[in-house]
């Protein structure tokens, strides 16, 4: 069963065919601001794909109306809408792309799989916030926890190579241009820095992370719109307001790191002290730390940064080895020393082949099934 996989950003959109035997058959990406272009390049990229049995969307945010991966009919593509909202940087692009595909495509079942699936089974405790519940409960405001998909795949990776009392309290630290850390015990998620939305936590590329509450009062009560917040905490925060200039690309911070300059030497001691503090914070809900992994687009590419953060919290015993460290190609390596109390993996980031794994089985389950995204004028 052949699965394409779509992985919509802010601005490109990743394409990857997925055989049935996992292997990638062929990967695209494409920059999705030129939308004449794009139909363009996509058709091209589907004639040379071949046949195909599904395509499977990475959906951001499911809110609480989708905790398990699904195919999408015209109903279910109109529900996904109503959530756009809680992640305004993801969903929209996601559903857009989706009937961009989808009138590319008709016939082919489409499948949205969500990053908040994972934590389906947050502890009541951990998905509750200190606001008054009728709030909670009248608008839906929960955690949901976010990078799930990534999640997953880290768990089962981790379960491979980490002693089994080790991967029982293990650490994901799924660290890119967005970024969360998720404790997870005995392969379920029990803590996540992120939480009603993809803002909340750490220090991202243009995302602020944790602030206090009351800048956002301060801002409104001086004449900043709902709009013109949200602009300056999604777009214009994290890295992008700690490095000027950088637009939140940790490549150019870490260059200007090198260069020993002062703006990015503070820029990068505040963003590992965060995710170290949020380690350790994490490391209680687990009643210890036994293992821990590094995944995403930083946390796969810069050995500094795992570095620094494992000399921040060397205090609970996680000592890791250099040489492996900084020789890490891909794949899943264990990079902690022998002495090492906790165990430490990098682990490249296969969201892609858990949501083709997802696909086949819903397919499977449900055959003969067509979900059409249009009606037969392509509306």
């Amino acid at each position: 069963m052949r699965i394409m996989i779509a992985n919509s950003g802010s601005s490109s959109l990743k394409l990857s065919i997925i055989e049935d035997d996992d292997i990638t058959a062929k990967k695209g990406n494409f920059a999705i601001p030129d939308r004449g272009l794009l139909k363009t390049q996509l058709r091209q990229f589907l004639q040379e794909a071949g046949p195909l049995d599904a395509v499977a969307h990475r959906i951001v945010h499911g809110g609480s109306l989708y905790r398990e991966s699904l195919i999408v009919d015209k109903e279910k593509r109109a529900e996904l809408q109503s959530l756009s909202e809680l992640a305004p940087l993801h969903n929209p692009v996601a559903l857009e792309m989706m009937d961009v595909i989808g009138e590319e495509l008709l016939g082919v079942q489409t499948v949205a799989c969500f990053d908040t699936a994972f934590h389906k089974n947050l502890p009541k405790k951990e998905y509750t916030y200190a606001i008054p519940e009728d709030i909670s409960r009248r608008y839906g405001i929960r955690r949901f926890g976010f990078h799930g998909l990534s999640c997953t795949w880290s768990s089962r990776e981790a379960k491979k190579i980490f002693h089994a009392k080790n991967y029982d309290r293990l650490i994901i630290c799924h660290i890119g241009a967005g970024a969360s850390i998720t404790a997870v015990r005995k392969g379920r998620s029990v803590a996540t820095t992120m939480g009603y939305t993809p803002l909340e936590g750490l220090i991202m590329a243009t995302r602020s992370g944790d602030i206090d509450p009351g800048i956002i009062f301060f801002l409104a009560k001086r004449g900043y719109t709902v709009t013109d917040i949200e602009e300056i905490l999604d777009k214009r925060s994290g890295l992008a307001a700690l490095v000027p200039g950088s637009q939140g690309d940790m490549l150019h911070v870490l260059e200007l790191f090198a260069k020993d300059d002062p703006t990015a030497l503070m820029a990068v001691d505040k963003y590992t002290d965060k995710i170290a503090g949020e380690i350790a914070a994490l490391a209680v809900t687990l009643s210890g730390l036994g293992s821990l992994v590094f995944t995403g687009g930083i946390g796969e590419g810069s050995p500094l940064i795992r570095q620094l953060v494992a000399e921040k919290i060397g205090f609970l015993g996680l000592e890791i080895d250099k040489t492996k460290n900084f020789s890490y190609q891909g794949g899943t390596l264990l990079i902690s020393e022998d002495s090492s109390k906790i165990e430490v993996a990098v682990a490249e980031a296969r969201e892609d082949l858990v949501m083709a794994a997802e696909a086949r089985s819903l397919i499977q389950s449900a055959p003969g099934q067509t979900a059409e995204l249009t009606d037969d004028k392509g509306h």
